[in-house]
């Protein structure tokens, strides 16, 4: 299967930076085993989430 982004908000920001990127740690309990999400700046001011399956 192709990767698919799946675009989410969240209201925790409980951000993680790497290598001049933000990370957000402990993610929700239906993203299966990810556990570390990236955090996307796009279209929207607020803060989403981008998951990798």
């Amino acid at each position: 299967m192709e990767k698919k982004d799946f675009y989410i908000f969240i209201s925790d920001y409980n951000l993680v930076k790497h290598n001049n990127e933000f990370y957000y740690r402990n993610c929700f309990c239906w993203a299966n085993s990810v556990s570390i999400i990236k955090i996307y700046f796009g279209f929207s001011s607020e803060l989403g989430v981008i998951f990798d399956f």
